[in-house]
């Protein structure tokens, strides 16, 4: 019967060949947590054991899906993955985090996997080369059902410095007036050129 109900609903026989009595719990109503007793019936005579300690039915798949970063980001260094792993039944036995290149489906591991809530995992990108990466979670609980999340596509690597160089004015120039035009050549081939920031000093 499940905890919570007063119900016993297993009905169970004896088999044929063995004689030894077998449980046939196929009318338990959905997952839950149950405990288990045994009527023992033999002519007029009848025996119940006790409650068994609780058990719990659990054939529903966990969930989680990542939650940082999120597709199309760009990251460099020790990037946190995260994820909402979670499962109302058995509770979450793993969270394991995996990363492909992009596109290909070639999955690795990012580590061990994570056992503990909040679920995340340290991802140093300094040893992928630069470029785009797609990344998942499979979450297990604790009784073996498991579930792949959707893909997070197109997160970008970049751990390579951006280049820049003063194009205007040249070196040693004579500059009177308010208003001098100052240019740079700044690129990046990565993630692209966020911003260019002047300065100056004097000599």
């Amino acid at each position: 019967r499940a905890t919570a109900s007063p119900l016993w609903t297993c009905a169970g026989g004896t088999d044929a060949s063995t004689r030894i009595p077998v449980l046939g719990c196929s009318d338990v109503p959905g997952d839950g947590t149950f405990v288990w007793r045994v009527t023992a019936v033999f002519h007029s005579w009848t025996a119940t054991s006790g409650e068994s300690s609780s058990v719990t039915v659990d054939t529903t798949p966990p969930t989680g899906s990542i939650t940082a970063p999120v597709s199309g980001a760009a990251v460099m260094g020790a990037v946190t993955v995260t994820s909402d792993s979670a499962d109302a039944g058995s509770g979450v036995a793993s969270a394991q985090f995996q990363s492909s290149p992009a596109g290909a489906g070639t999955w690795s591991n990012l580590g061990a996997a994570d056992t503990a809530s909040p679920y995340g995992v340290t991802w140093d990108t300094t040893t992928f080369g630069d470029g785009l990466y797609d990344l998942r979670v499979i979450t297990s609980d604790k009784v073996g059902n498991s579930f792949t999340s959707a893909t997070i596509a197109n997160v970008r690597v970049d751990n390579t410095a951006p280049s820049g160089s003063t194009t205007a004015p040249a070196a040693n120039a004579f500059l009177n007036g308010a208003n001098v035009a100052v240019s740079a050549s700044s690129a990046d081939a990565g993630s692209g050129v966020s911003s260019a920031q002047f300065q100056t000093s004097p000599h």
